[in-house]
């Protein structure tokens, strides 16, 4: 399964967050990582720092072709346009996705919505209560990455 986590540049991962990585890595699923900085880079740095290799990096080529940052050295895929089409494309080919959202980033909310638009299964962390939120984690794949043995 090919699995999406993505964040806000805002949103600090806890210990929760990174034990949602090493579930999703204990399954062995791809990971499909942006290369931003914030959450993003907190997410690489973990997945760097287990050797974890089933990733791939999704950018734009700001840096002369190149992903802003790619810590583990994992493939990459380039998508010509904006740091917004390049997080399109990053859902589109995930299966599922692992959000890390700070109540606010309109970004983040925007990859959960087409998440779930296509219908694919998205976990939503966030510590913090925002009302006008309409996006919420599914009990399903929740359970998957509750007991990584499943």
């Amino acid at each position: 399964m090919d699995v999406a986590a993505f964040g806000s540049i805002a949103y600090r991962l806890t210990p929760p967050d990174f034990a949602r990585l090493d579930r999703v890595m204990a399954l062995g699923f791809t990971i499909l990582a942006s290369d931003a900085n914030g959450s993003d880079e907190q997410i690489q740095q973990h997945l760097a720092a287990r050797s974890y290799p089933h990733v791939v990096v999704y950018h734009n080529g700001v840096r002369d072709g190149e992903p802003r940052r790619n810590l583990g050295g994992w493939r990459t895929v380039l998508v010509g346009g904006s740091f917004t089409d390049k997080d399109i494309r990053m859902c589109a080919d995930a299966e599922a996705g692992l959000a890390f959202w700070n109540g606010r980033s309109t970004g983040t909310a925007r990859n959960v919505a087409q998440l779930r638009r296509e219908g694919k299964k998205v976990r939503v962390a966030s510590p913090f209560a925002h009302p006008r939120a309409t996006v919420s984690a599914d009990p399903l794949f929740d359970a998957l990455l509750e007991d990584a043995s499943a």
